[in-house]
């Protein structure tokens, strides 16, 4: 018999506060906008989705790079995207 010692890992999910009231389809397209083009930065990176404004009303400087951002800056973002859409709406 081989002499093989196993273990397992488990993975359990955390909640996230940060992304309670965050709407998934915007935080997807923000996040995959932002690592569409990984080495450009957001003002570059979400052209078309947010405007420069829109990412420093954010919180977050336009030339900042996708993998800069927290997990909060994201979400900041997508509400971004959620009250842009809901103001085009109306």
């Amino acid at each position: 018999a081989p002499q093989v010692t196993s273990r397992y890992v488990r993975l359990l999910p955390r909640l996230c506060p940060a992304l309670a009231d965050v709407d998934d389809d915007c935080l997807h397209r923000v996040v995959a906008g932002a690592f569409a083009q990984r080495r450009k930065t957001l003002r570059n990176a979400l052209n078309g989705i947010l405007n420069s404004q829109d990412i420093e009303a954010a919180g977050i400087s336009p030339s900042t790079r996708a993998e800069q951002i927290s997990l909060q800056g994201y979400a900041d973002l997508a509400r971004m995207l959620a009250t842009r859409q809901s103001e085009a709406d109306n």
